[in-house]
This record gives C-alpha cells, sequence and structure tokens, in this order.
C-alpha cells in the first residue's frame, strides 16, 4: 500500500485530533451541568424543609412564650392565695362543701326530669299505643332526650338502643333504662347517661 501525503488526509487528520478533544470537553461539561443541576434540586428540597421547620419552630416558641405567660399568671395567683391562705381556708372549704351538697341536689333534680321527660316521651312517641317501641320511636326518643341534655349530661345514644332493643322495647326495657340512670354504681363504660361536672 501506497501513503500518499494529500492534503485532504492531513486536514482531515488534524481536524480528528481536535474535534475528539473538544468532544471530551463538551461531554465533561454537559455531566458537570446535570451533576450540578441535581445537586441544584437537591439543595432546594433542602431549602424548603428548613422553611417548614423554620416555620414549626416559630409556632413552638409562640407556643413557649404563652406558656410562660401563663406560668406567670399562675405564679402570682398563687402568691395571692399564699397571702390570703391563713384567713380563708376555712371558709373555702365550707363552700366547697355547700357547693357539692347544692351540685349532688341539681342532679337528683335532673334525674328526676329526665326520668320524668323519658316517660312522657315514651307515652308520646308510642303512637300506635302497643307500648314496644319501634326502631323510628326510639330514634324519636334518643333525638328528644339529646334534646333535654342542655350541656348537663352526655347521653351515649348507642348504647341506649342497644339496652332498649336487647330487653325488648318494652316498658320493661325504659324502667331498666330509668335503674340505669338512678344506679350510682354503674360502671361507665355501662352508664348510659354520663353527667357533666
Amino acid at each position: 500500500m501506497a501513503v500518499e501525503s494529500h492534503p485532504i488526509v492531513y486536514v482531515s487528520g488534524a481536524l480528528g485530533a481536535i474535534v475528539a478533544p473538544l468532544t471530551f470537553l463538551q461531554q465533561t461539561k454537559l455531566t458537570q451541568v446535570e451533576a450540578l443541576s441535581q445537586v441544584n434540586e437537591k439543595m432546594d428540597v433542602e431549602v424548603n424543609t428548613l422553611k417548614q421547620e423554620n416555620i414549626r419552630l416559630a409556632n413552638q416558641v409562640t407556643t413557649l412564650e404563652s406558656s410562660v405567660v401563663h406560668l406567670q399568671e399562675m405564679s402570682q395567683t398563687l402568691e395571692t392565695i399564699r397571702a390570703v391562705e391563713g384567713q380563708s381556708i376555712d371558709t373555702l372549704e365550707q363552700q366547697l362543701k355547700d357547693s357539692e351538697t347544692i351540685l349532688g341536689t341539681m342532679q337528683d333534680n335532673l334525674r328526676g326530669d329526665i326520668i320524668q321527660t323519658i316517660i312522657t316521651f315514651v307515652f308520646a312517641i308510642n303512637r300506635d299505643g302497643d307500648m314496644f317501641l319501634s326502631d323510628d320511636e326510639i330514634g324519636t326518643l334518643i333525638i328528644k332526650i339529646e334534646e333535654m341534655a342542655g350541656g348537663q349530661f352526655d347521653l351515649k345514644d348507642d348504647l341506649l338502643r342497644q339496652k332498649l332493643c336487647e330487653n325488648g322495647r318494652s316498658l320493661t326495657a325504659i324502667l331498666d333504662l330509668v335503674r340505669n340512670l338512678l344506679d350510682d354504681d354503674t360502671p361507665p363504660e355501662e352508664s348510659i347517661f354520663a353527667f357533666i361536672q
């Protein structure tokens, strides 16, 4: 084979020698740009996370500041109580006993009102007069009792419905409901009426 020295061969050889390193440099720069883009995205995510953390910390600082104010108010109240402590403890104890007696009387009166209302409602909603409560009549009874609660007691309506259905939906079931109301020894999970203190 003969090697000819033609200028095109020299030019293409020179171009090949120049283009290859330039291509390598361009590829390296593209890789660096892509890596920088990924780093930038990660930095954006981290900045957003830090912003959220900053907001959370600011909320905690606000909460702590209000807690400090509340503690200062409590401290002042305690100091006032200490100043009056010796003078009025006996009076406070007597007022507490009187209040407990009044509360007990009010709860007894409320229980009486509830019993009277339940019996009145049962006779009023038992339209067919068979002395057995249908699901609709039980629903109406629950609504009427909840209306009269007025924040004085909490009615567990699912438990009431269950007890009425278990006991035959009859007048006996209503009497069991009244017994549940009057029994102070009923465990909280079985008590249909929870009086709000």
